[in-house]
């Protein structure tokens, strides 16, 4: 009877690990003669500048070098493939100095190299951090309430101070990257429908993974309670579902048609079994308990 369950969280699980793995740090050019911006202390760069993604997982072994006193170029909430200096900066300032909870942070620095090899302090507190776990760290904090983060490498001298504020925000959009059902996930490849059981108490639910939530281990989201996802399936608005769905309840919002499995927040939406031979779409928003993200571009998957 609880098959279902089992597939379902290690098909989860294992999605997790290949998009955070994924994950790395990523150079990109900037202009080296731009002025400082207005509406934010974040210096523009005179150097090729470093974008350090929050959620990134460790997969290379460190290499410090502690004698080398980092400089912190800016930051900004968003997950992005590839992002520029002068984009993040440009967020940073659209966001009036903010950084959403429950949203991934991206950190521009002036030095390269695995994420593993820094360590961020949050307000001058003598409690290092690994890069990869600063969006949730965040989320301790209460909205509206001002901070600073410092970055090092381990064991070497802080950063200076960067000042920002956390609070809840209009989200962004995410990106939906995998769908997971019964063996098979798409895009890789089309989802099986031939030979699952139609027992009456067997569970195929479809697994959907999500780009531009905070990250850090395996499904650690979820333990915040400001940000939660929607979904739609086929361009349906009359049948959404949820995922961190705890976050919703705690915020007043319900979904009665959806059937809680697994562990905290994970809800069952679409059963494999309910759809029809073909292709499908499913898009996804975040939501807090101020605003509605708008709907992420389309993810198109086959049922056969």
């Amino acid at each position: 009877m609880f098959e279902w369950k089992r597939r379902a969280i290690v098909f989860g699980l294992a999605l997790v690990i290949a998009v955070t793995v994924g994950l790395t740090i990523r150079v990109c050019e900037t202009d080296t003669n731009q002025s400082q911006s207005p509406t934010s202390s974040i210096s523009r760069a005179t150097s090729t500048p470093v974008v350090l993604v929050g959620s990134a997982a460790d997969s290379v072994s460190p290499t410090p070098e502690p004698e080398v006193q980092v400089t912190l170029l800016g930051l900004c909430r968003g997950e992005y493939g590839s992002v520029s200096h002068e984009y993040c900066l440009e967020q940073f300032d659209r966001d009036g100095g903010r950084l959403g909870l429950g949203e991934p942070v991206t950190i521009i620095m002036d030095v390269g190299g695995a994420t593993n090899e820094f360590e961020f302090s949050l307000d001058g507190t003598n409690d290092p951090r690994l890069g990869h776990i600063i969006d949730m760290a965040i989320t301790e904090f209460a909205p509206g309430t001002a901070h600073t983060v410092q970055i090092r490498y381990r064991g070497g001298p802080w950063s200076d101070p960067l000042e920002f504020t956390v609070d809840l925000l209009d989200p962004l959009a995410p990106i939906v990257s995998s769908i997971c059902a019964e063996g098979g996930c798409a895009p890789v490849t089309v989802l099986p429908t031939a030979g699952i059981s139609n027992t009456e108490d067997a569970f195929y639910p479809l697994v959907e993974d999500v780009v531009g939530v905070a990250r850090g281990g395996m499904w650690e989201w979820m333990d915040q309670s400001y940000i939660w996802v929607e979904f739609m399936l086929n361009s349906d608005a009359g049948y959404i579902g949820c995922s961190n769905c705890d976050a919703a309840q705690a915020a007043g919002v319900t979904y009665p048609d959806r059937l809680p499995f697994g562990e905290s927040g994970i809800f069952y939406n679409w059963d494999l079994r309910d759809l029809d031979s073909g292709k499908h779409d499913m898009q996804a928003r975040l939501r807090n308990s101020k605003y509605i993200g708008p709907w992420s571009a389309v993810f198109e998957f086959v049922v056969e």
